[in-house]
């Protein structure tokens, strides 16, 4: 048999059935396909359910299967139609507004735990300059006392404090 004979008698041995399934628009349009393909005493049927895409540019319409049309809808990744012209499925309207629910979920959850680290912080300067406050008040108290010629180191009443001090404590520093 020559080559040409053997396109010829392959060519003749393979049949397509389609049973078109009209769901009444292009995009959902299911086209059913039994390829039965016969070599030499073997006959071999295979089922597999296309679904049909038309370009956005050309309008040519052609058959993809099933299983890799909802890939493509998953990865959003890139195809071509017959023409070559390049075709992709954008995230689902559905898709779009759950990453944003997600995403104003994470911005709330970050506010709360900024707020909180924020009120924590203000709450613990509060309590530094009460602390602060305190600490300048006895103070102020001492240096009142020491005007009014109250030892700081004895608490006795002297009219000249500086004499006193630099006798009875020397080593007492200001």
């Amino acid at each position: 048999m020559t080559t040409a004979n053997t396109a010829a008698a392959t060519a003749a041995t393979t049949a397509c059935i389609g049973e078109r399934i009209n769901h009444g628009d292009t995009e959902n349009t299911e086209t059913i396909m039994t390829f039965t393909r016969a070599r030499e005493n073997e006959t071999f049927s295979e089922y597999e359910t296309f679904q049909i895409i038309t370009c956005y540019k050309c309008g040519m319409p052609f058959g993809v299967p099933q299983h890799w049309k909802k890939k493509r809808h998953e990865d959003q990744g890139d195809f071509y139609c017959p023409n070559g012209h390049i075709q992709y499925y954008s995230k689902s309207t559905e898709q779009r507004l759950r990453e944003e629910i997600s995403a104003l979920k994470r911005r709330v959850d970050l506010a709360r735990d900024s707020e909180q680290y924020y009120r924590g912080r203000a709450e613990k300067e509060k309590r530094r300059a009460a602390a602060h406050a305190g600490v300048a008040t006895k103070r102020k108290k001492k240096l009142d006392r020491v005007a009014a010629g109250v030892c700081p180191c004895c608490n006795r009443t002297f009219q000249n404090l500086a004499q006193h001090m630099k006798t009875k404590h020397p080593d007492h520093s200001p």
